[in-house]
């Protein structure tokens, strides 16, 4: 599976998206979906989503960048995907 398959596995999961939204986000419609823009992106979800991240990506998300998973496209950017 390529990356952003695999993100948009995780935030499928985590947000429980519809169709209808993966394929916005999949048409880059949500080019500032972040933290706060769907109902069921709260703090709770955002912790989980970056565990997911860490987890299949092998990385360590800290306080210097932190700042780069609170949108999807600074997410895609800081990953390398786009």
């Amino acid at each position: 599976m390529n990356k952003k398959k695999l993100i948009l596995e995780i935030f499928k999961k985590r947000l429980n998206l519809k169709p209808n939204e993966i394929k916005d986000i999949q048409s880059n419609k949500f080019k500032k979906f972040e933290l706060g823009t769907h109902q069921n992106w709260d703090s709770i979800q955002h912790v989980n989503i970056i565990s997911d991240i860490e987890k299949k990506f092998k990385i360590n998300v800290n306080d210097k960048n932190f700042v780069n998973f609170g949108q999807l496209e600074k997410i895609l950017i800081f990953l390398k995907i786009i």
